[in-house]
């Protein structure tokens, strides 16, 4: 099943969203979750 670029993008805000309502529940363990993520990814993106 191929997805086209919107829906690629529907998926994604999808999940950022449910990630926020999950935040709201567990908020140290995604925030070290989401905080060790942005972390890797932006050390990647430097080098």
């Amino acid at each position: 099943m191929l997805l086209n670029k919107n829906e690629k993008l529907l998926i994604i805000v999808f999940f950022y969203l449910r990630h926020i309502s999950l935040n709201l529940l567990v908020t140290k363990k995604t925030n070290s979750m989401l905080d060790f993520l942005i972390i890797n990814l932006g050390g990647n993106n430097e080098k």
